[in-house]
């Protein structure tokens, strides 16, 4: 919420009061009327390029933080729970998957696991987008949403991922 708000507070000091409700009109219109909607709000772009900014530094410091936290207790079954065969099958696998889950810290991957599901040429335009700021093809944009679905996020969670583990990771 912090970040919302300040990110908010920030673009309508940029841009207006009236941003989001000049975003949200175009969002309304049908695309063949966007393009002249766009021509007469061109700082509209403008804003989406300073809202996507603010969003990877909010992501960035929010992975930040989330490495300092220490890990929490493993998930754990009652001491005084009775279970029969079938219970105690399920109980039992339900608490590893738990477990498991728990283990998951997709916050937190080394560059070298996340750069192991790219090929060559795919990584190098990563790594432009990362340390230039290069727009990746929409080729990419394939494979990212299948790799951020594997992982359960978002692809905006995956490339915030991706930039912090590449600064801070390699």
């Amino acid at each position: 919420m912090y970040y919302d708000s300040y990110k908010n507070d920030q673009l309508m000091k940029q841009f207006g009061n009236n941003i989001f409700e000049i975003e949200a009109l175009y969002f309304t219109l049908d695309k063949s009327e966007r393009r002249k909607y766009l021509q007469e709000h061109p700082e509209l772009k403008q804003y989406w390029d300073e809202k996507k900014k603010y969003n990877e530094q909010i992501d960035m410091s929010i992975i930040a933080v989330a490495n300092m936290l220490p890990e929490g207790k493993p998930m754990q079954l009652r001491s005084d729970t009775v279970m029969t065969t079938q219970q105690d099958i399920l109980g039992k696998t339900v608490l590893e998957a738990l477990q498991k889950t728990q283990e998951q810290k997709h916050y937190e991957m080394p560059w070298s696991e996340l750069s192991k599901m790219f090929s060559d040429s795919q990584l190098r335009l990563m790594v432009d987008y990362i340390e230039l700021g290069k727009a990746y093809p929409d080729s990419m944009s394939d494979k990212l949403n299948y790799i951020a679905s594997k992982m359960g996020i978002g692809v905006d969670r995956l490339l915030a991922l991706m930039k912090y583990a590449y600064i801070y990771n390699r």
